[in-house]
């Protein structure tokens, strides 16, 4: 006769689940939390478009005169315009049965409830989703451009702007829909996003094409979704900005601006960006020293190494028989005295100086849960029109972020990356 083996008792055995449930992503939102802390105020709005006046030229006449009989001349006065905030409407919504619920609602079922967990990380993604807007922000709705395709797979400069199941619209660079798809997954190491199956790629992708967020309406279309970095920190001429034209104005509706010409960051450099500052607005100004600085890793890692070259060790001044530990357990918390604060959706090569107190939001709807006549979860119908055993529920969010004065900022785009960063 054989004796009992564990198949046999198996039937038997308890199923041991580890009761932690690690989180295997990021919904960093860096940027949108400073916002919110030190931008200059919150004004609640109507669905207008919020003025806000601002005094754009010097006005007066200086001249030497004779006092003898002269002439003094004719005078001017300062002259304002205004500028005009539209606020922007986004939802993010979350789905799941019946049974998902009732099967995690007790301890005895489940290691977690699987609700009150999707709720809690609704708001993180929701948030994180905002923070990739604004940390490229371009006002079009932009999230990246493609670098590369292959298969489903594309390759864009930051991976970090999209997250896993997320729908994103393709557009040629002239602004043309391809279609849209769904992201199987975010690899942020990679630097890659896959499609999901069921929903490939639209034909024709190629490098260059813009990704952007579902429901806006492009990159042909300025002024046409959030604002954020690359329109509030944006030297240019041309264009408008905020309904005022750049051109009526030259150089007023700028930001000063260095090129990196893909050469690492140097402490040169990081003064000569404040300098600008201090030439724009003036010496005394406070908006030099006011500023924060955003960037990715990759330009903190480059500032930190700018530290770790000049680094020198007496040796046979060191005690114990270790060697010297060389890098510091953080990096540098501040770069030419102004802070620093690293961001993963920031632009990787781009270093902004943020004048965040010259920044305000105009709001028409504080992000919330969606509601109709006080409900905020919604039943889902099945296609002979009765109810399906699903439920879903939205958080929106009107509104949108202005700066008062382009010139109290600075940034630099295409320094050097670090090897180990961004395919680098």
């Amino acid at each position: 006769m054989a004796p009992g083996s564990n198949q046999n008792a198996i039937a038997l055995q308890i199923e041991a689940v580890r009761p932690e449930v690690p989180l295997l992503y990021q919904v960093d939102n860096t940027l949108l939390g400073m916002v919110q802390k030190k931008a200059k105020g919150l004004q609640t709005v109507s669905s207008r478009a919020y003025r806000a006046p601002v005094e754009i030229t010097a006005g007066g006449a200086i001249n030497q005169f004779n006092p003898d009989g002269g002439n003094l001349g004719r005078g001017s006065a300062l002259k304002t315009e205004v500028m005009l905030i539209n606020q922007f409407y986004f939802n993010f919504a979350v789905e799941y049965t019946a049974l998902a619920e009732i099967a995690t609602d007790d301890k005895e079922k489940a290691v977690e409830n699987y609700v009150t967990r999707q709720m809690t990380r609704m708001m993180e993604q929701f948030r994180a989703g905002i923070e990739a807007l604004l940390a490229y922000g371009d006002g079009s709705g932009t999230l990246d451009t493609v670098t590369a395709v292959n298969g489903q797979v594309l390759t864009v400069n930051n991976a970090n702007q999209f997250f896993d199941n997320q729908i994103v619209q393709v557009f040629t660079a002239a602004g043309v829909l391809r279609g849209t798809f769904q992201i199987l997954t975010a690899d942020a190491i990679a630097n890659t996003i896959t499609a999901d199956p069921t929903t490939p790629i639209p034909a024709g992708t190629i490098a260059t094409d813009v990704l952007s967020v579902s429901g806006c309406v492009g990159p042909s279309v300025a002024s046409s979704s959030l604002n954020g970095v690359n329109y509030l920190q944006l030297s240019s001429s041309v264009g408008n900005y905020l309904g005022i034209q750049r051109a009526a104005y030259p150089g007023r509706l700028s930001t000063p601006f260095i090129a990196g010409n893909n050469a690492f960051i140097t402490p040169q450099r990081c003064r000569a960006l404040i300098n600008l500052v201090r030439t724009a607005m003036g010496i005394e100004s406070p908006d030099a020293s006011k500023f924060v600085w955003h960037m990715n890793v990759d330009q903190e890692a480059a500032i930190e190494n700018i530290g770790l070259i000049v680094s020198q060790v007496i040796q046979n001044q060191l005690k114990g028989g270790s060697s010297q530990d060389m890098l510091a357990k953080t990096p540098p918390k501040t770069f030419g005295g102004r802070p620093i604060f690293a961001n993963i959706h920031a632009q990787p090569g781009r270093i902004d100086g943020l004048p965040l107190e010259h920044w305000f939001r105009a709001e028409i709807q504080p992000l919330d849960f969606y509601e109709v006549n006080g409900q905020t979860l919604f039943p889902i119908y099945g296609n002979d029109g009765g109810l399906a055993a699903s439920f879903i529920t939205y958080l929106w969010w009107g509104w949108n972020i202005a700066s008062e004065n382009l010139r109290a900022g600075v940034y630099s785009t295409g320094n050097g990356i670090p090897t180990g960063y961004f395919g680098h």
